[in-house]
């Protein structure tokens, strides 16, 4: 350990394959703030690769080995080549790399490395993980350590998906324990969570055996005796600690419902304590928010910190982010992609509003995702008075034959509307609704503000 540690130490440039991912944007911010100088490459501009740039990185869009930085090839021995599963095997700059030796790393090894030898909180799971490592990292950040934390997502709060408090070193490391392509088998975390396990990258893991498994190694890589589980997958977890609205060692009480988010009191293995304060919609949020506190209780945060940072949690972009909020329209844009999380979305945003019509639209995310869950699909997309559609977003899949929107369409009851990205915001405008959510996790998010205008326009 201490090698791969020294090895990192050494470095002085860092070039990124795929810089403009959530998990590896957040390793560029990292390097970047460390003193290293860091380069990379993505297929097309984003927000997020504009902000690196903001920050000086440098980043090509062409895969032409003459866009490589002089001094990745100069200085060789002190550079790093990072990638994501992600990336094309046949990507020109990644053969190179590989093929004339240099340091290459997948991020999830890099991010096991950055936090070995640290005091490690992951949390894991196939759904709600994001939101909890979200909350998690604003309740720790109310700790004098030194703190860098790697979330999937944006958080509203900071407006980064990194997170650090920095002296000399890093003390505590919190991590978002990502099951694709079993990469958070890369993690010995000394306390850790898990969500839920249902079962996701199917194209990976080929069966839910082999998934279940994976959880099962992950599980046995944390600490002794610091695993925090789901209540409803303890039977998985024998001897773990429990967590859950319902049931738990960590559950709340006396839950009373707000306009933007819950008020109540918290039941622990030891204690009860009251009055905590959580501004952020949707049961399924309440639950994610105790887990973050049972993480941050276990590991000995004092209670009055954690309701103090708790109470000004703000969200993340695209969980459950409110996009327009007014009396006659409601408009959330949500990154749920899984049947699971889909049918937890929905089902919380019905109960806040039981009696307003919901329309909904969904991009499904990949084609091997579609086809293994296609009847669960239509089920939870069911709970939507309206929904439209959009066509599959395939991002590193080839078309699967017969495998289409059409299908998940068919099976809706009431059925489904299939439309093109360019024809939906004219089917928006013909539809009457009082709240709206856009659901997926491909490029539905470049929807978001062409939508917001037509409803601020219309409402």
């Amino acid at each position: 350990m201490q090698l791969r540690k020294s090895m990192l130490a050494s470095l002085k440039n860092i070039f990124i394959l795929g810089i403009g991912g959530i998990g590896t944007s957040a390793l560029a911010k990292f390097f970047k703030k460390n003193g290293k100088e860091v380069f990379g490459y993505d297929i097309i501009p984003s927000l997020r690769t504009k902000e690196l740039e903001d920050e000086g990185i440098i980043i090509s869009y062409e895969d032409e080995l003459k866009k490589i930085p002089l001094k990745i090839m100069d200085e060789k021995e002190h550079s790093l080549i990072v990638y994501t599963p992600a990336i094309p095997d046949h990507l020109n700059l990644y053969q190179y790399f590989l093929q004339h030796n240099f340091k290459v790393k997948k991020r999830a090894e890099v991010l096991g490395i950055i936090s070995e030898n640290t005091k490690n909180i992951s949390v894991a799971g196939t759904h709600g993980k994001t939101t909890t490592t979200a909350i998690l990292t604003h309740l720790m950040m109310a700790n004098d350590a030194n703190i860098a934390a790697f979330v999937g997502g944006i958080m509203t709060n900071y407006n980064s998906n990194y997170v650090f408090k920095k002296g000399s070193g890093v003390d505590i490391t919190i991590t978002e324990a990502d099951e694709f392509d079993r990469s958070f088998l890369h993690l010995f975390p000394s306390i850790a969570l898990i969500t839920s396990v249902d079962a996701d990258h199917l194209d990976i893991y080929k069966n839910k055996q082999n998934f279940d498994l994976s959880f099962q190694i992950f599980a046995q890589q944390v600490n002794q005796n610091n695993l925090i589980v789901n209540y409803r997958i303890k039977e998985q977890f024998p001897g773990a600690l429990t967590y859950g609205i319902e049931e738990g060692d960590y559950k709340p009480k006396n839950l009373q419902s707000t306009e933007d988010g819950w008020y109540f009191d918290i039941q622990t293995p030891q204690n009860s304590y009251q009055n905590f304060q959580l501004n952020y919609g949707g049961k399924h949020n309440l639950e994610n928010a105790i887990g973050a506190i049972s993480l941050a209780l276990h590991f000995g945060m004092a209670i009055n910190d954690i309701k103090e940072k708790l109470a000004t949690f703000s969200g993340i972009k695209r969980r459950f982010e409110k996009v327009i909020d007014k009396p006659n329209i409601l408009f959330i844009d949500d990154y749920a992609h899984h049947p699971q999380e889909i049918k937890s979305t929905l089902k919380s945003l019905k109960e806040k509003y039981p009696k307003r019509t919901i329309l909904g639209v969904f991009q499904p995310h990949l084609y091997s995702r579609t086809q293994d869950f296609l009847d669960e699909f239509a089920q939870a997309l069911s709970l939507l008075d309206k929904c439209y559609l959009l066509p599959i977003y395939p991002a590193r899949e080839k078309p699967i034959p017969g495998i289409t929107s059409v299908k998940i369409a068919q099976k809706m009851k009431p059925q489904a509307k299939v439309v093109t990205k360019t024809a939906l915001l004219s089917a928006i405008k013909r539809e009457k609704f009082d709240v709206i959510i856009t659901l997926g996790a491909g490029d539905i998010g470049l929807l978001v503000e062409p939508i917001k205008r037509i409803l601020s326009d219309e409402k």
